[in-house]
């Protein structure tokens, strides 16, 4: 069997357990990077493979699940770490979960920055790398690495901001679970609504505030003798959580109280209507992806970006008739 051979055996045979199908990805690692030369194909296939993307196997599969459960086994130890109690009795075990993971982030990184001219779509190696460390997955990857090699200076085990810092591996999640994939193209695309209820709230709550400041302050002076004062009462209650420490006691004041509590209900369930119907629009294009290319000229259209007599835009017309 020749090297090609096994490669692709490797690719669509793998086996379904876990721990061989981890071993048959190393093994695939291994081929790629010492034959990039002379199968210079093997690189994409690698980067599908780390992302567990479209053609990813079993064994890249299995990798991802290992990968997931490394990160919620390492943050895991990371809150157990700090209970004294825990620490004493299990701190080497926990350690021992520390440098594990954290060599297994480490490597991974490294991996996607051997791969970045794939990941970027650069060729220029150099760009590519500095645009991947610069990107969200990037960031998300050097969060996950550096504060763990950090903790192992002498010293820093005493900085609690270097302990905390490592539970942002928590991120890497989103690089591994298609749901948060999908949440994350449902932000971008309703952004703008989403910004517009969060103006609107911020809007809502300093005007409201600032009118409880004027109704009871006079009488509360120590509770809501400020603007600031009167903001924090705000806050909790549009949230309807009403800690009850700040209390309106004038009739108009209670009143407004009650207003603000509904209008905090109607400007919760905004963002929630817009990320659901944004929620259903995405699946829908993943469904359709063809048809969502064709909505996107039509789109470029309107906006003046693809000219009338475009051959692209008229069989874009033709089959959006269709």
């Amino acid at each position: 069997m020749t090297t090609t051979d096994t490669v692709d055996f490797l690719r669509y045979y793998a086996p379904q357990s876990g721990l061989i199908g981890a071993a048959c990805t190393a093994l695939l690692f291994f081929l790629a990077l010492a034959l990039k030369r002379r199968y210079g194909a093997l690189r994409p296939i690698l980067v599908d493979i780390l992302d567990g993307g479209g053609t990813a196997t079993q064994a890249a599969a299995w990798g991802v699940r290992f990968l997931t459960l490394l990160t919620l086994l390492s943050v895991l130890a990371i809150i157990l770490e700090t209970e004294p109690s825990v620490y004493l009795a299990y701190g080497g075990l926990l350690m021992g979960v520390e440098v594990f993971a954290l060599s297994v982030f480490t490597l991974e990184l490294l991996l996607r920055l051997y791969l970045a001219p794939e990941i970027t779509g650069e060729r220029d190696r150099l760009q590519a790398t500095w645009r991947y460390l610069k990107s969200p997955m990037g960031l998300v990857d050097l969060l996950t690495v550096l504060p763990g090699w950090f903790f192992f200076f002498p010293g820093s085990e005493q900085l609690v901001a270097v302990r905390v810092l490592r539970v942002l591996r928590l991120l890497k999640l989103g690089q591994y679970a298609e749901a948060l994939g999908l949440l994350d193209d449902v932000l971008r695309q309703k952004r703008d609504l989403l910004l517009t209820t969060v103006t609107l709230a911020f809007v809502v709550l300093v005007l409201l505030s600032t009118l409880m400041f004027v109704l009871e302050g006079p009488y509360q002076p120590e509770k809501l003798g400020s603007i600031p004062q009167a903001l924090w009462w705000g806050m909790v209650t549009m949230a309807t959580i009403g800690y009850g420490d700040v209390v309106p006691i004038t009739p108009a004041g209670k009143l407004l109280s009650g207003l603000v509590a509904f209008l905090g209900i109607g400007l919760f369930a905004l963002p929630t209507a817009i990320l659901a119907t944004g929620l259903l629009e995405v699946l829908q294009q993943r469904k359709d992806p063809v048809r969502q290319v064709l909505e996107d000229l039509l789109q470029a259209h309107q906006e003046g970006r693809l000219g009338e007599d475009s051959p692209l835009w008229q069989e874009a017309k033709r089959v959006l008739k269709q």
